[in-house]
């Protein structure tokens, strides 16, 4: 039996795509460990109003800085992630044993410290993909697989921090979250084979796809957050608005849940929205449509938008998981898209910043929307927070449009050999 070569089993044979694998898990699940053993630690010495402060501290400084942690990694290259795995492990093992004895004040700038330091490791990987898989179609393929081990990763890393609470302290916990970055780096930087001078990445292929690689030289808008740009708002606003469709959800399925009798059955949406990204990952991952990646990103806004508005169709729980799932189908292709655009649209000595951008985006969308859900729950009831929800995702369609029709320049070019959309 023949296995296309655009099969998630051909995509695995490819040399180090496992091993690159495994380094993210590994890190990615110290991200999922830090912040439930942050708020532990915090409520447990200083209680739930300074844990809160503590969680928001780590969160913001993560996300706000994520830019710019990938700028310095295409600037500098991977000695960059080494410091902030160096740092951010050093910082947490600090608070694991002395945050008994320090005030939380001080404490919280160690956390924001590290926060703002996290060692951007994801992002390099996503880097790492389209250096190593030059054909477009397994290029999706491996950011599909990344993605749903991923969301994996965050189902698993709370239950390993709950097994390390049950058994010893939080500190042992944060200790935990703190040593992975730090096993996760080099393991990251060998198996992609990064250079490792001062020059931007270079994630070098395997001998067998050997041949000369174009190199792009540093633009003179090289300080200019990308996200100034048409590209960049283009990419990132619509997983923005994912974002906030994502933390507005989190607040509202439990009000539903409550108007409906049981706040308990919220759980049902939740697994249902996780459910929704894993298999919409795997049917986007063998998705074989000749449309452009930019016409993708614009269906899967629309499609987001839709569901959110079947929450309004009135049956209870039943309809709210159905219309949850609906709107889980669409994250994980809108981040397959996402990351695939920053191949298409962007120089790849700035892709790291780009997918850098991407999370930060969905995290801070996340955060807007939680607080915005609060909000309106409190001042005009379930059904105007759907809409604004709703809204919302809308705006993120209409973003797209900001994407020109056609990448240009090196990247462009780049872009177009195998693409997606044909030439």
């Amino acid at each position: 039996m023949t296995v296309p070569t655009d099969s998630y089993r051909q995509v695995l044979s490819t040399p180090r795509v496992k091993s690159l694998l495994m380094a993210g898990v590994i890190g990615r699940l110290a991200y999922g460990i830090i912040p439930f053993a942050v708020v532990v630690a915090f409520a447990e010495r200083h209680g739930f109003g300074v844990a809160g402060v503590a969680s928001t501290v780590l969160m913001a400084a993560i996300a706000l800085l994520g830019p710019w942690r990938g700028r310095q990694v295409d600037r500098h290259g991977p000695k960059v992630v080494l410091a902030c795995a160096a740092i951010w492990t050093a910082a947490f093992v600090l608070l694991a044993v002395f945050l008994r004895h320090i005030p939380w004040p001080a404490a919280l700038v160690v956390v924001g410290i590290a926060g703002g330091l996290a060692p951007p490791l994801s992002p390099i990987l996503r880097t790492g993909w389209s250096q190593l898989l030059p054909d477009k179609k397994q290029l999706q393929r491996i950011h599909s697989l990344d993605s749903i081990i991923e969301e994996t990763t965050f189902v698993v890393a709370p239950l390993l921090t709950t097994a390390t609470l049950t058994f010893a302290s939080p500190a042992w916990a944060l200790a935990l979250g703190a040593v992975l970055p730090a096993i996760a780096s080099p393991l990251l930087i060998t198996f992609a084979n990064i250079s490792l001078g001062s020059d931007a990445v270079s994630f070098r292929k395997p001998e067998t796809n050997a041949g000369p690689t174009p190199t792009t030289p540093s633009s003179s808008g090289r300080k200019r957050s990308l996200l100034w740009g048409r590209e960049g708002q283009g990419t990132v606003l619509p997983i923005a608005a994912l974002g906030t469709a994502g933390g507005g959800l989190a607040i509202v399925l439990p009000a539903l849940a409550e108007h409906g009798g049981r706040i308990s059955s919220a759980g049902y949406g939740f697994a249902a929205f996780s459910l929704g990204g894993v298999l919409g990952g795997l049917l986007y991952g063998r998705n074989r449509s000749q449309a452009s990646l930019r016409s993708k990103y614009l269906a899967a806004t629309v499609f987001l938008t839709a569901a959110l508005l079947t929450l309004f169709v009135p049956g209870g729980t039943t309809i709210t998981v159905v219309a949850v799932f609906l709107a889980g189908l669409a994250v994980t292709p809108l981040f397959v898209i996402g990351y695939l655009l920053v191949d298409e649209y962007f120089q790849r000595d700035r892709h790291t910043e780009a997918n850098a951008l991407l999370g930060s985006g969905y995290n801070l969308g996340s955060a807007l929307g939680s607080s915005l859900a609060g909000i309106l729950l409190t001042a005009a009831g379930v059904h105007t927070t759907l809409a604004a929800l709703a809204i919302v995702a809308a705006l993120g369609a209409f973003a797209v449009v900001l994407l020109p029709k056609r990448a240009t320049g090196l990247a462009g070019d780049m872009a177009t050999e195998g693409s997606l959309s044909g030439p």
